[in-house]
This record gives C-alpha cells, structure tokens and sequence, in this order.
C-alpha cells in the first residue's frame, strides 16, 4: 500500500488576472501507477478529481483558482494495479 504525505506546501502567486498555487508531495512506499489529485472546498471535502499525474511527478501547479473567501483543499491518492490508497492528509490554504 502507497503512503503518502501532501506537504504544507503553498507557493500561492497572484496577480491582477491570474492565481496560481504550487504544492508538492511526498510518496513514501509502495508500487503506484499514478497520483490522483483532488480538490475540495474544506476540510472534510467534498473532494473531486483535478487531475492524474505520473508516478514520477510529485508537484502540482493549479492555476484553475480564484480569490475566495473558502480556502482550497487538496489531497492526494496513489492508483495502483493492485489497489488505491487511502487519501493523503489534508492540505488546505486560503488565497492571499
């Protein structure tokens, strides 16, 4: 089964048109095909899926953001051919 740890991450950016937040993770054992990345708007979710990256990757740029009052929420799932983990832990920031 893939551990894995979502990282307190935030490099968040902004400019007059655009919000970017940056964050990584760390994969911690295991055999995984790729990461599943989703994406909620608190803490307990709901969560929806943002995007599948590859296995070696494990940095996520999302650029689909807006300045909000509700903070961004995100947590990461290994897939694999024998099975999915459980989510990572939660990772929430909130616009600058």
């Amino acid at each position: 089964m893939m551990l894995l740890a979502l990282l307190l991450f935030l490099a968040a950016s902004t400019t007059s048109h655009s919000v970017r937040l940056n964050w990584k993770w760390q994969a911690n054992s295991a055999p995984a095909t790729q990461f599943q990345i989703n994406r909620g708007p608190a803490l307990t979710g709901p969560f929806h899926k943002i995007a599948n990256v590859p296995l070696s990757t494990l940095t996520y740029l999302d650029t689909n953001v807006t300045v909000r009052k509700d903070p961004y929420c995100y947590e990461v799932i290994a897939l694999g051919s024998k099975g999915n983990s459980q989510p990572s832990a939660v990772a929430c920031t909130k616009i600058p």
